[in-house]
């Protein structure tokens, strides 16, 4: 009876220890998934971030914003390396982030353009938009200064805002040129509307609210009978359409 005592006791410990091996396994197959939802989410933050670099390099310009966003990116590439140091993408970044790290730490940027359509507005701003979010997320993880912070996030207020108005003056003009002075006047109209709501000031902001304003006048100094405050009803303006204020950044 003895045996039958002791097979019991082998085969309920080698249940036992199944069964923990088992709970292990499936233990360590969950954090690998785990580990791998979190590697795909940051790579996916990671690439949302660099399409805002590029959005920085064509309209803003500034290497200074852009080195300091690269080093935040080569940081967060190396915790996602950590987390799974197998992974030949995570690695793959890690390489074209330092190189393009080193190409701006030497560039003195480019000219900066303008967005010359309702499409490449919108995504101006949204990106605009989202960098003044991440410029304060860096400055709380220390990967930037207050002071940088600030310049920056004023800066690219100002830029958002600029590029708003320009967009409104360059349709204006086209407008004009093609003797289409009602829809001109009504892109003049809210480059300057643009201008007076907004809460964002700077250095001759006066000066260029005059200036559009004098744009107007002219317009309608050659056309006596209509009033100042008019839009046509076909405007443009009248159905969201280029510099749509909704999305803009104050």
């Amino acid at each position: 009876m003895a045996w039958i005592l002791v097979l019991v006791v082998v085969l309920v410990g080698a249940l036992t220890v199944g069964l923990w091996l088992s709970k292990n396994a499936s233990n360590k197959q969950e954090d690998a998934l785990k580990t791998k939802a979190r590697v795909r989410k940051m790579r996916q933050l990671a690439v949302d971030i660099e399409e805002m670099l590029d959005t920085l390099k064509k309209y803003d310009g500034d290497t200074d914003l852009q080195v300091s966003i690269l080093s935040y990116l080569i940081s967060d590439t190396e915790k996602r390396l950590q987390l799974d140091p197998s992974n030949e993408e995570t690695k793959t970044d890690l390489m074209r982030l330092k190189d393009a790290h080193s190409k701006a730490e030497g560039s003195s940027g480019g000219r900066a353009s303008i967005p010359h359509n309702d499409r490449q507005l919108a995504i101006m701003r949204r990106h605009l938009s989202k960098t003044i979010k991440l410029i304060r997320h860096m400055l709380n993880k220390g990967f930037i200064s207050e002071t940088d912070a600030q310049e920056h996030v004023h800066r690219l207020k100002l830029l958002a805002l600029n590029s708003e108005v320009e967009a409104y003056l360059v349709q204006g003009d086209r407008c004009r040129e093609n003797d289409d002075n009602l829809t001109a006047a009504s892109y003049y109209k809210h480059a300057k509307e643009t201008l007076l709501s907004s809460s964002i000031q700077f250095d001759g902001k006066t000066k260029e609210i005059k200036r559009i304003s004098k744009l107007i006048s002219g317009i309608y100094s050659s056309n006596p009978n209509e009033d100042d405050d008019y839009l046509p009803e076909d405007s443009p303006m009248e159905d969201g359409g280029l510099g749509s204020k909704s999305g803009r950044i104050d």
